[in-house]
């Protein structure tokens, strides 16, 4: 019985600490803009890239 409690513990003490880490990672991430400036990628905002456009969007025509 104190094997299956030390197992839920164990397991509800990962998910909390890779709730934390997502969480951290997401506060770091960067802004971007998308589609601003009639741009058709993203505009990084800030850090040593800054103003740079990355990631252009591009959609195949369909054949008809």
């Amino acid at each position: 019985m104190k094997q299956r409690h030390d197992d839920l513990l164990a397991k509800h003490t990962k998910e909390i600490s890779n709730e934390k880490k997502n969480k951290s990672i997401f506060k770091n991430f960067g802004v971007v803009d998308a589609y601003n400036h009639g741009t058709t990628g993203y505009r990084i905002k800030e850090g040593s890239n800054k103003d740079k456009v990355v990631g252009h969007i591009t959609v195949k025509g369909k054949d008809i």
